[in-house]
This record gives C-alpha cells, sequence and structure tokens, in this order.
C-alpha cells in the first residue's frame, strides 16, 4: 500500500497510517492489517510520484476491502502527536496480489464530506469533491461513484471529479505549484513558487517556514476556516485511492 500526495513531506504531511478492513466500511468493521510511516523532507519527490509504502498486508483471500488512510501534520511530541490533515477510506475488491496507491490530494484539506445537498454515500474526497468510497479513477466502470449528481447534476458529465489531463486541475494556492494528472488525481509539482527554507502551506494559503518542530496546527484551521468564510468553498478532508502499475479490481457494485 502506497501512498501519493502534493503535500509537503515533513513540513505539511509528517506521518500516514494505514488501517485495513475485511468488508465494505472503515466503521465498525474488523481490521486485519496496518502499517505507519513517518516523512522526512527528502521523501518529497517518491512522495508525489506515488511510490512510499505504508504498509504491506496478506495474504489476502479474493473479497471486498475496505482501507482507511490517516494523514498528519507535524507535531509537537513526535511525528503521530500532530493533529489530522487528511483522512479517507476507500472500498476495493481484491482477487490477487496487487498494489494500492491512495493519493492524498492537497485540495481536500478543510473540505468535509458528504456534501450539503449531496449524496449521503459519498462521505470521501478526491480533488476538493465528494466521491463514494468505491470511486477508482482508473476504472472507467466506477465513474457514478466518482462525481455526486445528487449535488452536481449534469455537470458530473463535463467536469467530472477526477482530472483526465493536466487542464483540469486548479491551482488550490498561489504559492503553489502548478499541479499535474496523475490517473485522476492532482498532484502539485515537488518545486513550488517560496524562498529558499519556505514551503507552500496549502492550508494557510502561504508561504510558511520549513520547521517541521512548529505545531501550528491551531493557527492553520483558524486561518483555514477565516479564508472559507470569505468565500473559500467547503467540503471535507479525506483521501483517494488510485491504482498504481498493478491495476486494481475496485468496482463494488
Amino acid at each position: 500500500m502506497r501512498v501519493q500526495s502534493g503535500l509537503r513531506a515533513g513540513d505539511e504531511l509528517r506521518h500516514v497510517r494505514a488501517f485495513v478492513f475485511r468488508g465494505s466500511s472503515c466503521v465498525d468493521a474488523v481490521e486485519i492489517g496496518a502499517g505507519a510511516l513517518p516523512l522526512e523532507r527528502d521523501d518529497q519527490s517518491a512522495l508525489g510520484v506515488g511510490t512510499l509504502t505504508v504498509a504491506e498486508v496478506g495474504p489476502l483471500e479474493p473479497g471486498v476491502y475496505a482501507v482507511q488512510l490517516v494523514g498528519r501534520r507535524p507535531g509537537a511530541t513526535g511525528a503521530e502527536s500532530g493533529a489530522v490533515l487528511l483522512e479517507r477510506c476507500v472500498v476495493t475488491s481484491i482477487s490477487n496480489d496487487r498494489v494500492l496507491r491512495i493519493a492524498l490530494t492537497t485540495a481536500c484539506v478543510g473540505v468535509t464530506c458528504p456534501a450539503a445537498g449531496g449524496s449521503e454515500a459519498f462521505t470521501e474526497c478526491l480533488n476538493g469533491q465528494c466521491v463514494d468510497p468505491r470511486c477508482d479513477p482508473t476504472r472507467p466502470e466506477t465513474a457514478p461513484f466518482c462525481c455526486d449528481r445528487d449535488r452536481l447534476g449534469d455537470a458530473c458529465d463535463a467536469d467530472p471529479s477526477v482530472c483526465r489531463d493536466d487542464d483540469d486541475c486548479d491551482v488550490i494556492a498561489d504559492c503553489a505549484g502548478a499541479p499535474r494528472c496523475s490517473e485522476g488525481a492532482c498532484i502539485e509539482a515537488e518545486d513550488d513558487r517560496c524562498d529558499e527554507a519556505q514551503h507552500c502551506d496549502v492550508a494557510m494559503r502561504a508561504c510558511v517556514p520549513d520547521d517541521p518542530s512548529v505545531d501550528a496546527d491551531a493557527g492553520l484551521l483558524d486561518a483555514r476556516a477565516e479564508t472559507l468564510d470569505a468565500g473559500g468553498d467547503e467540503v471535507d478532508a479525506p483521501l483517494d485511492m488510485d491504482a498504481s502499475s498493478t491495476p486494481l479490481d475496485a468496482a463494488i457494485a
């Protein structure tokens, strides 16, 4: 199981933990595996392309499984002590050994799902939009799970939640690098527009000093709330699933 993101390794995203459950839910489910990965700045390139392994679970019997990924900010007392920045549950079917790559998209920071006026089944977030846990951007047959028609209607046909090329990816903050479309997920470039010894923090929408030892979670959350009150879009903060070079059987009827 691998993680992919345009968030800044070590500075924004300090720790990732994965939980694997048997069945189609991450709630009140039987946990059958877990793993954790602390992130450092040197992990940025691998994080961007999705080659960082969070957990290895198996062997698994063929069937339906749910995976929850939890990403945390830097904390004051260790890699896993920071506030949760993003988390998401994804559901997939397993028929043989495979690699699952889960992308934590920056546009999901501060987003709450399900969205007001949307389907209650669309509880997770991809590229800033609420999606069903069964959404797999690499599998066209799961398209109905990747755009909330209850909320977006016919816009799902012209502008689905999954990206198809780089032009479908919006710049989340002026200081961020231009995102690219990576198998349906928008991932920011490793280089941002900040000065040396700074990084672009998407929660702050600004360049901040590189100092993962500082626990600024409360201030970041307050700033994010002010941004939303000023007219920013709101939806919740989870993950997205993205198959690696080994394809996934991700459609669950």
